[in-house]
């Protein structure tokens, strides 16, 4: 668990859980070279034209603290673990 996406762990208390998963389609042009290689420059530059499908496949409601229903108390004795369902899984284009 992270708090606040960036900072390992977490403090007393009750937090909303956000969740979020998004996949893109692979690339049409392999996996890259070398960044030290000479194909390096020219591999990105067309990777960074290239476009790709990019999609959510968790529902956008657990991403958003107003509308997640998922909650954890964090106690600083025993362990602290929580399962979280987030309903089945979509395929939301995200451009």
């Amino acid at each position: 668990m992270d708090t606040n996406g960036r900072y390992p762990g977490a403090p007393e208390g009750v937090f909303k859980v956000l969740v979020f998963k998004g996949v893109s389609e692979p690339s049409r042009l392999g996996p890259p070279p070398p960044e030290d290689s000479p194909e390096y420059g020219a591999w990105a530059a067309r990777a960074s034209e290239e476009v790709r499908n990019e999609y959510i496949v968790v529902d956008p409601i657990y991403n958003d603290a107003a509308t997640t229903p998922h909650e954890i108390k964090i106690e600083t004795r025993g362990r602290n673990e929580m399962t979280v369902d987030v309903g089945k899984a979509v395929r939301i284009r995200m451009h």
